[in-house]
This record gives structure tokens, C-alpha cells and sequence, in this order.
């Protein structure tokens, strides 16, 4: 094996396992869909000034139009961008006619920057797509929990 162990690359060991990380500062909007229910959240900037007299910056956080607490929005966003590359696929699955059963879409300066649906799989996989090649699938359970915390929009316990 020697030298030849050595060249050959395992990609998922060297990927990030983060399918989407998203620095929740360049996002304005994430919408998400769940099994056809469209959700919102929304961060709106506004330029301020503060008692010194310099420049800062005021978010509000909205959830479907509604306003909410910065930390149960952030709380969310966190587990959101938690979702983690679970397990490789050891072959091609054909995802041909497959509902995804969530996707998240991120959204920034006026654009789309990541979408990810997770599409079923089976009683412990979804599959990721992400637009590129579909390689990859993620733990359900956590998934599951995503779509659970969007739902109700809630704070960890």
C-alpha cells in the first residue's frame, strides 16, 4: 500500500461537514419550505446612531412577517446551519419524481446564495440536493428536528 494509501483521497473525510453554513450576516431572508407550507424568516438592517453619536446597525428579526425575539431567531438559524453531510452514497439513488420533504433556501444582497432540499430516502436518511451531483444523504432524525423547530419556531429547551 505505502505511497499509493497515501494519494488516495477519501473526499467525504476532507469535505466540510456543514451542507450549508451560512454566516447569518450576509443573509436577509431564508424561506423554507416544509411538505408545501411555506415559512419565512427575515433579517431587516437599518442604519443607526447610537448615544455616542456613531454609526451601528439595528436588526429586526421577522418570522412569516411577524416580529421575534433575536434569540429564538437565532437559536432557529443555528440549528438550521448545523445540518451536517451524514453519510456518503455508495451508489447512485435515482431521485427522479422524489418531493423534497423540506428546502431551505438562503437568500442575501438580492440573491439566492445556497438552496438545499432534503428529499426521502428511507426511515433513517434524506437525501441532500444542493443542485450539484447528489452524493451525500443526512441523519433524518436531525432534519426532522429542523422542520420541527421551524414549525413552531422555537428556543431550545
Amino acid at each position: 500500500e505505502g505511497v499509493d494509501g497515501m494519494l488516495t483521497v477519501d473526499p467525504f473525510k476532507v469535505i466540510s461537514s456543514f451542507i450549508s453554513l451560512q454566516n447569518i450576516e450576509s443573509i436577509d431572508r431564508v424561506e423554507i419550505e416544509i411538505e408545501g407550507q411555506l415559512y419565512t424568516m427575515e433579517i431587516k438592517r437599518e442604519a443607526i446612531t447610537n448615544d455616542s453619536g456613531e454609526a451601528d446597525n439595528k436588526a429586526t428579526y421577522y418570522y412569516n412577517g411577524n416580529i421575534v425575539q433575536e434569540d429564538v431567531f437565532k437559536n432557529v438559524y443555528q440549528v438550521m446551519i448545523a445540518a451536517g453531510y451524514d453519510a456518503e452514497m455508495k451508489e447512485a439513488v435515482d431521485t427522479e419524481g422524489l418531493t423534497p420533504f423540506i428546502t431551505i433556501s438562503y437568500h442575501g444582497e438580492g440573491k439566492l446564495l445556497n438552496k438545499t432540499s432534503y428529499l426521502p430516502y428511507n426511515e433513517s436518511f434524506y437525501i441532500i440536493d444542493n443542485g450539484g451531483q447528489v452524493r451525500f444523504f443526512a441523519d433524518k432524525r436531525k432534519i426532522d428536528n429542523i422542520a420541527d423547530r421551524i414549525m413552531k419556531f422555537s428556543k431550545s429547551e
